[in-house]
């Protein structure tokens, strides 16, 4: 019988306009991905799709100049046989979470929670992050952060669907509001967000590796 946790080891994290070696901002030094599948003795299959639990970790090492660059983009790849439920739950609205508030989102289409630390110039921050199921095709990643200013925004995930050795595409564009709080760059540290809930992620098949990149820069420049 396989693992019903299985670690995704994932590609490369890059900073905006450089190569690993010459980018003078911080490159992600780890990022690990933890598919665990709902307890079942059956494999995953087509007809018997399994539940899919999905832990991330992203941390990012200190820059190795004063150029210090801010997360602005996020994309995730996800491996055949991944099943995205989107249209199957309640969905919280885009005009809902840009009003800064998530209490009049739906019982039910809450998907996941996490947390993020930063630098915010010379200080350190924290961020609450929110998972909402937006539909087939979005998912939100509502972002809470009292310091240096106070900022409820959401990051919108973006969901297309791959072929090949891809089911499913995954972007997060990082807004300028979250990349420039009370005008001082949020330059990241760490990431942690774990999503699922029933079957709005599965797997017909064992989970194999997931591809990740991310795009950092000067603010607001992508």
């Amino acid at each position: 019988m396989r693992p019903l946790a299985l670690l995704l080891i994932t590609t490369l994290a890059v900073a905006a306009g450089a190569s690993p070696s010459a980018a003078s901002g911080p490159l992600t030094t780890e990022t690990q991905i933890v598919a665990s599948l709902a307890p079942g003795r059956a494999a995953p299959s087509t007809r018997r799709p399994r539940a899919l639990r999905v832990d991330v970790l992203m941390r990012w090492g200190k820059p190795v100049s004063e150029e210090r660059r801010t997360l602005q983009h996020v994309s995730f790849l996800f491996p055949r046989g991944s099943v995205y439920n989107g249209a199957k739950f309640p969905r919280c609205g885009l005009d809902v979470l840009s009003r800064g508030t998530m209490k009049p989102c739906p019982k039910g289409s809450m998907m996941g929670r996490g947390r993020a630390t930063a630098d915010a110039d010379t200080s350190p921050t924290e961020a609450r992050i929110t998972v909402f199921n937006g539909g087939p095709t979005r998912v939100y990643f509502f972002v809470e952060m009292d310091n240096p200013a106070v900022v409820r925004a959401p990051v919108i995930g973006r969901v297309t669907k791959r072929s090949g050795r891809w089911a499913y595409q995954l972007d997060l564009d990082v807004p300028r509001e979250l990349q420039v709080v009370g005008g001082v760059p949020i330059v990241m540290n760490e990431v942690r967000v774990s999503v699922g809930r029933r079957d709005w992620l599965a797997a017909t098949s064992w989970p194999t590796a997931v591809g990740v990149s991310t795009t950092l820069g000067f603010p607001g420049i992508a």
